[in-house]
């Protein structure tokens, strides 16, 4: 059902930009899910830093360390900008990363309603 679901939202954008190309929607589409992507591992590169920064005594417990530490997610982190950067350099990919605002105002909207208290 949920991927039913997901190919009529498909359908519904085709027809929604009826000027664009199925190529342009799908640029636009795939640019997004990569841009969400990128701001996951992002938080959790962050994470990660504040957890190193906050509890260093569990950092040094750790059996599971990560090479380079704190200088490997800063480098990591660098290279998820640039390929934001990237993002902005294309016309098509452009498009994409400004239905970002839209796309996470949805998901807020929709936490908000899941997660409301009664």
């Amino acid at each position: 059902m949920f991927s039913c679901s997901l190919l009529l939202l498909g359908l519904i954008l085709l027809y929604v930009g009826e000027d664009t190309s199925i190529m342009e929607m799908f640029t636009i589409v795939t640019t997004i899910s990569s841009i969400g992507f990128i701001f996951v591992w992002m938080m959790i590169l962050l994470a990660y830093i504040k957890y190193r920064k906050t509890r260093p005594e569990l950092h040094a417990q750790s059996v599971y360390k990560m090479p380079g530490g704190v200088m490997m997610a800063w480098a990591c982190l660098a290279f998820l900008v640039f390929s934001l950067y990237l993002f902005s350099r294309d016309a098509d990919t452009l498009t994409g990363m400004l239905y970002m605002p839209v796309w996470f105002g949805v998901l807020g909207i929709a936490y908000a309603v899941k997660f409301r208290k009664p």
